[in-house]
């Protein structure tokens, strides 16, 4: 069996398919959020997720959006009116027309399954190293109680913040590491690939981050990494390349 995470799909089918066909029937995976938005086959990625055992799914800030503009979180309108703008804004227009033509048994399914989504996972590997795995990542602090780490867990930060990307790593972690999605790779890099196979996963913080969000809805490359070994596979879709490669 292997222990593998990907992230920030956002549509994506193709690659999708890629990875579900690579992963043997033993096999597992963590997915860390946004399989919707973007590009206009994230509710079909997401109903695959849902019916495969082999997939742990983490919310993204793409998934609690919907949630939230659908009325999920039981806000008054305004706040609904909100979320709603804040979807359509960040690439959620061609979602929330398909969202539309689904039967409520499969709304209330889908709707069901994001609410029961964690936001952080710890996962020891084979090497004995402790791997968080969240979307948007985190900077670990030693003084913190389990009620703080029990904050974490259910703050919006988790899932939406990025000032972590910035900060030193902390003393008392040596084997402790941090993967996540939510900032593309070139975001951190300052730099865009002109390529596909230029877009690589990136380790940052003294090695003890890794971002393995390649940025796929516009590179149309996936990133799924192995958290025992540490090798990563790339998934490519030549179709969604934005002719990088001339």
């Amino acid at each position: 069996m292997s222990v593998y995470c990907c992230s920030d799909l956002h549509g994506c089918y193709s690659l999708w398919k890629q990875i579900q066909a690579f992963l043997k029937p033993e096999d597992k995976l963590f997915f860390l959020g946004d399989a919707i938005d973007r590009q206009p086959h994230g509710l079909t990625i997401l109903k695959e997720m849902m019916n495969d055992s082999r997939v742990t799914c983490l919310l993204g800030n793409h998934e609690d959006i919907l949630f939230g503009a659908v009325g999920g979180y039981e806000e008054d309108p305004k706040t609904v009116e909100l979320f709603i703008n804040d979807w359509l804004l960040n690439g959620g227009k061609e979602t929330a027309e398909i969202w539309t033509k689904f039967k409520k048994k499969s709304q209330d399914e889908i709707l069901d399954f994001i609410f029961d989504m964690d936001t952080l996972i710890p996962y020891r590997n084979k090497q004995g190293q402790l791997i968080y795995l969240s979307h948007a990542g985190f900077t670990p602090n030693q003084n913190w109680t389990s009620k703080e780490w029990a904050e974490l867990r259910n703050s919006w930060k988790i899932f939406w913040d990025r000032d972590h990307v910035d900060d030193s790593w902390p003393a008392g972690f040596d084997d402790v590491y941090i993967v996540h999605g939510h900032t593309p790779v070139p975001y951190l890099t300052g730099s865009v690939p002109k390529t596909q196979k230029e877009f690589q996963i990136y380790n940052y913080c003294d090695n003890h981050k890794v971002d393995i969000d390649l940025m796929s809805f516009e590179s149309g490359v996936a990133a799924l990494l192995n958290l025992d070994t540490w090798m990563v596979t790339y998934f490519y879709d030549s179709t969604i390349n934005c002719n990088r490669d001339n």
